[in-house]
C-alpha cells in the first residue's frame, strides 16, 4: 500500500525583534522539495521587510494589514494572501496576529 501521509515533526523557531514588533517563528519544517511550512505570531506594531522567496500567508488569528505595491490589505483570519519574490511590504498589528506561512523556494527552471 502507498502511503498518503506522513507525520512530520514541526521544530520550534527563534523570536525576532524587528522595531516595535516582534516575529515570533512558532513551528517550522522545510521539505526537501523547497518548501517551508511554518506558523509565525506578530505582536502589535510595524515590520518592514523584503520578499526573498515567493510566500503565501493564511491568517489563523487576530488581523494584520500588510502594506505594498501602493495598496494596504487587511486580512482577518481565514484570509489567504500571495507575496512574490522581490516584494518590498509593511506588516501592521494592532493586535496579536497568527499566520500560516508557505515559502517556495527558487527551482532552476523558474
Amino acid at each position: 500500500m502507498t502511503e498518503l501521509a506522513q507525520t512530520i515533526k514541526l521544530t520550534g523557531g527563534e523570536k525576532v525583534g524587528i522595531g516595535p514588533s516582534v516575529l515570533n517563528r512558532l513551528l517550522t519544517r522545510e521539505d526537501p522539495a523547497g518548501i517551508m511550512l511554518g506558523v509565525s505570531e506578530f505582536t502589535p506594531g510595524e515590520v518592514e521587510a523584503e520578499v526573498n522567496l515567493d510566500e503565501i500567508l493564511y491568517i489563523l488569528e487576530g488581523e494584520i494589514n500588510i502594506d505594498g505595491r501602493g495598496t494596504s490589505n487587511r486580512l482577518v483570519v481565514g484570509d489567504c494572501f500571495w507575496m512574490p519574490k522581490g516584494d518590498k511590504v509593511i506588516f501592521r498589528a494592532g493586535q496579536p496576529c497568527k499566520l500560516l506561512y508557505i515559502i517556495i523556494k527558487d527551482s532552476p527552471d523558474r
